[in-house]
């Protein structure tokens, strides 16, 4: 094998390829304190979405319990699309109250948190309309699950009575039940916990607000996981919990494609409904009345002998 040398002639240095020179995207006009706190106001809205989301969900169980019959005349499509526009609503006049009264959050690269500018917020302000307003909330959704869950109970009961045997279907049907009430306890638990922490535990680990004094302060860290890390944690970990108790989601998830041909085949006719012609009005009110005069005529006779 013989391997023959180029030679370098001329200047060899601009013959080398150059690196591509391509967009660069510069992030530091995002860090400054009005674009941050606009996406930390917007963190916050999301935040009190997911709580009244949370709230009404147990509203909608709370009332398909304790009045079956009237669920439909409620909960139709135009009342829950003045709940669903209600909810983001409320989350938008709140967050715009904190930007009137100068409490506009923002994310301190200082401090490791995303907390409220003060001053000029006046810190008692944030305490009772962040804390008492959530926990308000959550005992709230806590009282509605309660009373839901007792009514499972009592209707449980009347129908282990009612029948000796529990069927297949009774018995599943408790299971889910069961993951539902872990899974509402579990949910409000970890918002309690999340307020617990970040107003209550944070403040054994105070962070100074001096630069020179932040960088020696060994309580950076313990204050970053039980504020801001909480705060996101209880996100991330609603949604898990989510997963976890409900078995269609999990299947949607790791089996797609099954569960849309699943879909697709239970919307399909059966062979009875193609075969069966459609009943009008008058043929149903007909069968009735030859029904009715049925029965009349039998009670009239009386027993017959045999």
């Amino acid at each position: 094998m013989v391997i023959r040398r180029r030679k370098l002639g001329g200047n060899w240095m601009q013959k080398r390829p150059r690196p591509a020179v391509g967009p660069v995207v510069d992030i530091r006009s995002l860090q400054t304190l009005n674009i941050a706190s606009t996406l930390a106001q917007l963190c916050l809205i999301c935040y009190d979405i997911s709580i009244y989301t949370h709230l009404i969900i147990s509203f909608n169980r709370f009332i398909s319990l304790y009045f079956p019959t009237s669920y439909t005349t409620i909960f139709t499509d135009r009342f829950t699309t003045f709940l669903v526009v209600g909810i983001v609503g409320i989350s938008f006049g709140f967050s715009w109250f904190l930007i009137i009264v100068d409490c506009r959050m923002g994310f301190s690269r200082e401090r490791w948190m995303l907390d409220y500018v003060s001053p000029p917020c006046e810190m008692i302000n944030v305490y009772y309309a962040e804390f008492f307003r959530g926990l308000i909330i959550i005992s709230v959704f806590a009282f509605i699950n309660c009373c839901t869950f007792v009514r499972m109970h009592i209707h449980n009961r009347k129908k282990q009575a009612a029948s000796a045997f529990e069927t297949t279907q009774q018995v599943k049907r408790r299971a889910v039940e069961t993951a539902f009430v872990q899974q509402v306890t579990m949910q409000g638990l970890l918002y309690v916990m999340e307020l617990v922490t970040y107003f209550y535990i944070a403040l054994s680990f105070p962070v100074p607000l001096e630069t020179e004094k932040l960088a020696l302060s060994p309580n950076r860290w313990p204050n970053f996981l039980l504020t801001t890390y909480a705060w996101i944690l209880v996100h991330t970990l609603d949604g898990i919990i989510t997963l976890v108790f409900n078995k269609q989601f999990r299947q949607v998830i790791t089996h797609p494609l099954r569960t849309h041909t699943t879909m697709n085949a239970s919307k399909t006719p059966s062979r009875r409904g193609k075969l069966a012609p459609e009943m009008t009005p008058r043929k149903k009110s007909s069968i009735l009345a030859c029904t009715f005069l049925t029965n009349t005529t039998s009670n009239t006779n009386g027993p017959s002998s045999i």
